[in-house]
């Protein structure tokens, strides 16, 4: 879990961002999926982080980004069989 400043906050810091923060922080909505980080299947989730909940929508007032990716390596044969059957149900 990390939170990622925007420029606002600390200087040239969006330039760290990936292309996910970056959209994130352009379409003013958070974004979850899987992804392989360090060889590890985990779960994203990228949001953004604004001063309260009347904010989220206006582009002045995000201040941050918070993002954590979660393992899945535990759970990956379970979340593989449970996706499998249900693409087979939906091809009957």
């Amino acid at each position: 879990m990390r939170v990622i400043p925007l420029d606002k906050i600390v200087a040239n810091s969006e330039q760290k961002m990936d292309d996910t923060g970056r959209e994130v922080l352009s379409l003013h909505k958070g974004q979850v999926f899987r992804e392989i980080f360090k060889n590890e299947p985990v779960l994203r989730s990228t949001h953004q982080i604004a001063r309260s909940a009347e904010d989220l929508n206006k582009l002045t007032e995000t201040l941050s980004q918070l993002v954590g990716k979660f393992t899945l390596a535990d759970n990956e044969e379970t979340i593989n069989k449970f996706n499998n059957s249900n693409t087979q149900r939906l091809l009957m």
